[in-house]
């Protein structure tokens, strides 16, 4: 992607120099140039493919949780009535306009094992799977860990048919997309796009049609 010359400009100053020149290079640009270059920074990150960071806060603080900062471990929390802690684990997933990829409600577990499947059971964290195209948010869907419990367990045991691995063996990546939760019970749509129909080519038939009529109801 080509930055704009003021968007160079902002972040060399920024990393490089006091803030008295980046205050003052930002206080001589115009309010559309201020808007113009804010837009194109939040554009870079939001289409970022090395870090999903920004599509993660976003996604946890439109569900309704409070981000964690620790690098490992669940991306969220929010304290229930009970006082209780509950866990979320954000699944991302970003396409291009000018792709072939369309947005399946997919995500995956890296390096995963069945110590980590029976500690994600017992704490049963929130999954929350979001869909954006060029980083604009279509959905955010909020499900129980434990509804992938089938289809995580059925490729562990494929991966280690005899239940045993060698350390440093892992499976590398454990997938999952929307047709191995939409039948869950507990299954909620917790933002949809107001101008959904406009995504509708860059979304599953099965995926828009359930959006779809959750939106209509």
């Amino acid at each position: 992607m080509s930055l704009s010359e003021k968007l160079r400009e902002v972040i060399k100053l920024h990393s490089t120099e006091g803030d008295e020149k980046f205050k003052s290079f930002l206080s001589g640009l115009s309010t559309d140039e201020l808007i113009s270059t804010f837009r194109e920074l939040l554009e870079l990150y939001m289409n970022d493919k090395n870090s999903s960071k920004l599509r993660e806060l976003l996604t946890i603080w439109l569900a309704g949780y409070e981000p964690l900062l620790e690098k490992l471990g669940y991306n969220g929390y929010r304290r229930e009535l009970k006082g209780e802690e509950r866990y979320c684990e954000v699944k991302p997933q970003n396409i291009n306009r000018s792709g072939k990829e369309k947005l399946n409600g997919k995500g995956n577990f890296s390096d995963y094992t069945e110590e980590r499947l029976k500690k994600d059971l017992k704490k049963n964290p929130h999954i929350l799977v979001s869909g954006f195209v060029d980083g604009k948010l279509v959905y955010i869907l909020e499900f129980p860990f434990r509804c992938l419990e089938e289809k995580l367990g059925k490729q562990l045991k494929q991966k280690f048919p005899e239940g045993r691995r060698e350390p440093g063996q892992y499976l590398r990546s454990a997938r999952f997309k929307f047709k191995d939760y939409k039948d869950c019970e507990e299954l909620e749509v917790k933002w949809i796009n107001k101008e959904l129909e406009k995504f509708k080519d860059f979304i599953s038939k099965e995926l828009y049609e359930f959006l779809e009529e959750k939106r209509s109801n």
